[in-house]
């Protein structure tokens, strides 16, 4: 008996699942970064728009 442990053989038979896969894979990490690029300009945003102001009374000099 031979076993036929050839990882080309394995992809040759199983190209269409590993090519969903791969497509399926980058797509979750492409939303993944989508979604941190809009959160950070988001947050960029609403940070910058908050006025600074500086408490001068409570500084213990």
């Amino acid at each position: 008996m031979r076993l036929h442990l050839s990882p080309f053989a394995f992809l040759r038979r199983h190209a269409w699942g590993v090519a969903v896969l791969v497509l399926i894979v980058v797509g979750w990490f492409a939303t993944i970064g989508w979604v941190a690029g809009k959160l950070n300009s988001d947050l960029g945003r609403t940070y910058k728009a908050a006025p600074v102001v500086e408490d001068h009374a409570h500084r213990a000099e």
